[in-house]
């Protein structure tokens, strides 16, 4: 959740509502799979810049693509990194490699929507008040 709000959660406190609109969180079951550890200090001794996977992408992601072929012909299912945005001590994400889309393997009946979640939030709250991509202004 955090990854995908990214900027919404630096600076002002309220979550913009068309922004988690029909969002859903899901838990999802890992089966064991052998990631790299970009969070590792081996890592650099590779040409590993643990920020360059977790940088902003405008671009389709083409950094983020490369690293993954590159990881996934090393014979790696995945990558362990460090959030852009997450809390606590050591927040890290998991990418796991497979094709783009919903993934049934390991998917629960477990999900809740994003407004929940964020609504348990201490110090966020839901602004009704829309992000300017759905706003329509009629000439």
């Amino acid at each position: 959740m955090r990854e995908f709000l990214g900027v919404a959660f630096v600076g002002d406190p309220a979550i913009p509502a068309s922004m988690i609109a029909d969002r859903w969180i899901s838990h999802l079951e890992i089966p064991g799979i052998k990631a790299a550890d970009f969070t590792s200090g081996a890592a650099s001794a590779f040409g590993i810049v643990p920020g360059d996977i977790t940088a902003p992408m405008n671009d389709d992601y083409v950094m983020t693509r490369a690293w993954a072929a590159t990881m996934e012909a090393a014979g790696f299912e995945g990558i362990q990194s460090r959030s852009r945005f997450g809390a606590g001590t050591n927040p890290t994400c998991l990418y796991v490699f497979g094709p783009a889309g919903e993934n049934e393997i390991g998917a629960t009946n477990a999900k809740v929507t994003m407004r929940s979640v964020i609504e348990k939030m201490p110090g966020y709250t839901i602004d009704s008040i829309p992000t300017s991509d759905v706003l329509v202004v009629d000439p």
